[in-house]
């Protein structure tokens, strides 16, 4: 692949971050040329591969489509040179999920957590359960992910770049619900953030890259820093879940470093005969 690069975008609804981050940061990466394509929910389900082309299944979708991409209604994948998988259902929510409900023994807070901001109230008790269960379980779920799914599909037409950016996590500013203090006091977070990218790393199909956000973006491992959360709507909501445009701008910087360091060490590989001949 030359210098220039024609990136293709797809995610739910954290890539209005993203968007709005790759407008502040275009300017610094003019030779490449990112196209949007996202829905929120589990829209981005209806995606289907049809031929080298994802197409949307329902006309609501495609109406989706065109309107992020500017008018594209499906993505066609040889025309990318590579392709960001933006949040879409693979991120440490999956985890915690499993978490209120089924817990290792490795974790030590074990009261039931009913109430646990922004997450739907949960009632059922908590249930012990050994590791190898647990991991099976979260490994299922970020399996099931549309992130998966869909880079199964792009796996299927194209050994062009594919990387997964992890959905950030709820904003650092749910702590002051309270509801979190067991999972902070008994260190449960930092458990949390570790079996999170052990996990990950697991769950991704091989030449599939995984991107998590720096550290300077998160607050104890899986929440994201209260600076990087989504800005106050004009109506005064506050949203815990999706992050604002200096997030988007710092993920997309990283996103295309990591592309382009893959992309170095795999021409170099193609230029040394002996890995050619292993």
């Amino acid at each position: 692949m030359t210098d220039a690069m024609n990136l293709a975008v797809l995610g739910n609804s954290h890539l209005a971050a993203a968007h709005l981050g790759w407008e502040a940061i275009a300017d610094e990466h003019q030779e490449v040329q990112a196209t949007f394509f996202g829905a929120p929910w589990d829209m981005m389900k209806d995606l289907s591969l049809d031929g080298a082309r994802l197409v949307p299944g329902t006309g609501r979708l495609r109406k989706r489509l065109e309107k992020t991409s500017g008018g594209h209604a499906f993505v066609d994948v040889p025309v990318f040179d590579a392709f960001v998988l933006y949040g879409l259902q693979f991120g440490v929510a999956r985890l915690l999920q499993v978490y209120r409900t089924f817990r290792p023994m490795s974790f030590e807070w074990s009261e039931t957590l009913e109430d646990l901001a922004p997450m739907r109230r949960v009632t059922a008790p908590v249930q012990r359960i050994s590791e190898r269960l647990f991991d099976r379980t979260v490994l299922a779920a970020l399996g099931d992910s549309l992130a998966l799914r869909i880079a199964g599909m792009l796996r299927q037409v194209t050994d062009a770049p594919v990387l997964v950016v992890s959905e950030p996590g709820f904003s650092e500013r749910v702590l002051d619900s309270g509801d979190w203090d067991g999972i902070l006091g008994s260190e449960d977070t930092a458990r949390l953030a570790t079996r999170f990218r052990k996990l990950s790393h697991r769950a991704c199909p091989e030449g599939v890259q995984l991107l998590f956000p720096r550290d300077s973006l998160t607050a104890h491992g899986i929440f994201t820093n209260r600076t990087f959360a989504s800005d106050e709507t004009e109506e005064g909501k506050i949203d815990n879940t999706h992050t604002g445009a200096l997030y988007g701008a710092e993920m997309m910087r990283h996103a295309i470093s990591a592309i382009r360091r893959d992309n170095a060490v795999d021409d170099e590989r193609k230029s040394d005969p002996e890995t050619l001949l292993a």
